[in-house]
């Protein structure tokens, strides 16, 4: 006589109290648990329904983002002198008028006709990978999974200074269950987001300054962004076949 097979991962009655349930990660009880009632009046298919119907335009969003980012960088290295020009004048200004000479304040080199024009298509595209990001988390909560913010306060994160470099993440982590593999590629992502970030930044002051190093910055950051998109794009791919997969059929295996 053989034993039986321990059920799939996922959500089952808590064996402890009839009012929750409690998350099965395939062989012991985790300390996951959720309420039985659910305040989501729309039905799983239905947010299902809506969060593929996004999923396009969030699989382009991330592959697009790192090449306009990349294209910034080079907008950057390219008016990094000016910028470079512009803080010498300022310093000589600061020096004149604690001397008592006559100060000429610079004028600022102020933003290009490209700079503005990648801010406009980041906007854009940040604003699909949101929307796409907050249907994704409603179908997770629908789902049971475990999350630490909702899905308005995911988003709302992204425009929070300081928690920005940390919640979003784990609200996007978490439109994935415990355990499935590909939460590992979220912090992936996540890590390569705030360096390209600092990257950026650099570029726009430190080249003008450095220009061969400036070079060698770029050529990273093509590479860093290249990296970054790919798995940005798994990591939504992923999310969208794990929530059809949890739909389908609750009781198979994660990540298949």
């Amino acid at each position: 006589m053989t034993a039986s097979p321990l059920p799939g991962p996922g959500w089952y009655p808590d064996p402890g109290n009839p009012y929750y349930w409690r998350w099965w990660d395939g062989s012991a009880w985790s300390p996951h648990v959720a309420p039985m009632a659910s305040t989501v009046t729309r039905s799983p298919s239905e947010l299902l329904a809506a969060e593929e119907a996004s999923a396009p335009w969030a699989r382009w969003a991330v592959v697009i983002y790192p090449m306009v980012a990349f294209a910034t960088g080079v907008v950057g290295w390219i008016d990094a002198p000016q910028v470079a020009e512009f803080f010498h004048q300022l310093r000589l200004a600061f020096d004149n008028a604690q001397n008592g000479n006559s100060v000429n304040i610079p004028a600022s080199p102020g933003s290009t006709g490209w700079t503005d024009a990648f801010g406009l298509v980041s906007i854009v595209i940040q604003i699909l990978f949101l929307i796409w990001q907050y249907r994704a988390a409603r179908l997770a909560r629908q789902l049971g999974y475990p999350a630490r913010h909702s899905p308005g306060w995911g988003v709302a994160f992204w425009f929070i200074p300081v928690v920005q470099f940390w919640m979003p993440y784990q609200a996007i982590r978490d439109c994935l269950p415990p355990g499935h593999p590909t939460r590992k590629t979220v912090l992936q992502v996540w890590v390569l987001l705030l360096v390209t970030g600092v990257t950026l930044s650099w570029l726009a002051f430190g080249s003008g300054y450095d220009r061969p190093l400036g070079v060698a910055v770029l050529v990273c950051l093509a590479v860093a962004e290249a990296v970054m998109g790919y798995r940005a794009y798994r990591v939504v791919t992923a999310i969208g076949k794990e929530h059809r997969r949890a739909m389908a059929d609750p009781y198979r295996p994660l990540g298949t």
